[in-house]
């Protein structure tokens, strides 16, 4: 047969799994936790990998436990977990409470709450900037704040005698 009629065949091109680098991991939660599954089932390494389209190596670490099985990129938070659950619901409950909270009252609670418990942090002038606030509003997606309106004088003035 002609070389020129045989069909050619790219073994990377029919892979179901990306082969350039990207900034985010090429796979979710699920595959990884399926191919880890399977490794602990008694599947090899690099057969639960290239069926769940995971790198062998970090499929290794989250087998051997070396590494927990979700994926958390970038640096930690500054404030734990208890401590931004601790602002969540002082958010909350000030806004039942009919204050909603503005974003310049929510950075001084946070800059009061990192000045008394005294730790350091890499804040300029120890105080948050704007991807730290939305970073926040991303992990809490219940607190929303609000701007306050300005009230209209005649609606200031407003009494029950009118």
């Amino acid at each position: 047969m002609p070389s020129r009629l045989r069909k050619k065949t790219n073994a990377k091109k029919d892979m179901k799994c990306r082969t350039k680098p990207s900034p985010s991991p090429p796979y979710t939660e699920e595959q990884m936790r399926a191919a880890v599954q399977q490794v602990l089932e008694g599947k090899p390494m690099a057969a639960a990998a290239r069926d769940n389209c995971v790198p062998r190596t970090s499929l290794l670490y989250k087998a051997k436990r070396l590494r927990p099985l979700e994926k958390k990129m970038g640096p930690k938070t500054i404030l734990t977990s208890h401590e931004e659950k601790f602002i969540e619901n002082w958010v909350l409950s000030i806004s039942k409470a009919g204050f909603p909270a503005t974003r310049v009252e929510l950075l001084d609670s946070v800059q009061r709450l990192l000045g008394e418990i005294q730790r350091e942090n890499p804040f300029t002038q120890n105080r948050q900037g704007k991807k730290w606030l939305e970073c926040f509003l991303k992990r809490h997606p219940s607190v929303t704040l609000r701007t306050p309106q300005n009230l209209h004088r005649r609606l200031h003035n407003f009494s029950l005698n009118q």
